[in-house]
């Protein structure tokens, strides 16, 4: 018999979460999304500014793959998310402390679902889901009692070393699972592991 997962842990590891989808454009994102949104009532935007990547002209951003999906705006709303728009992509911000997988969801699906109605968009590339977390520790050994992590070089075991930055790749049912995992690392005043998953 399968454990149900969770909806909310009482000590929350995340640190930040991101839904980001890729799109193919006839018209840059950038240049009409602020005003979709402030039309959009229901959404509670606030306002939007520039980022630094909006001065690079847009032949250069298109023609180095670097740039393409480089967020130029960052529009603000009441609840606390934020939306990075850039050329061909939008990235969902959640606000911080994290507001749990249901609300995160429920703007999520609203940005998105305002982002496919609009004429300008030809076809979905890509969509990922990105999630940061902290696991606070003193000691690799601490961690390893956390992790069901079995990492061996030779003779020497993870917990033997002095850190790690790994970064793995894990496909599976039609998704591709981009996990690195960096320790011991420092978070402000706190050390541990940083845990970044990204599911494409």
């Amino acid at each position: 018999m399968q454990t149900p997962l969770p909806k909310k842990l009482n000590a929350d590891p995340i640190i930040d979460a991101i839904i980001e989808i890729r799109v193919v454009v006839n018209q840059p994102l950038n240049s009409i999304m602020p005003g979709v949104l402030l039309q959009a009532q229901d959404v509670g935007y606030l306002r939007s500014q520039e980022l630094p990547a909006a001065s690079i002209p847009e032949a250069v951003r298109r023609s180095d793959p670097n740039l393409r999906y480089q967020p130029l705006v960052r529009a603000e709303f009441k609840d606390g998310f934020n939306l990075l728009i850039g050329d061909a992509v939008l990235a969902v911000v959640a606000s911080m402390p994290y507001v749990g997988g249901v609300g995160f969801k429920s703007k999520a699906t609203q940005i998105l679902t305002l982002l496919l109605g609009l004429p300008v968009v030809e076809r979905v590339q890509r969509l990922s889901m990105k999630y940061t977390d902290f696991i606070e520790a003193e000691s690799l050994q601490q961690l390893d009692t956390y992790l069901n992590l079995d990492l061996k070089l030779g003779s020497v075991h993870a917990p033997e070393t002095l850190g790690y930055d790994l970064n793995l790749q894990v496909e599976g049912n039609e998704v591709l699972h981009l996990l690195r995992l960096v320790a011991l690392t420092r978070l402000g005043d706190k050390e541990g592991l940083i845990l970044d998953v990204d599911t494409i």
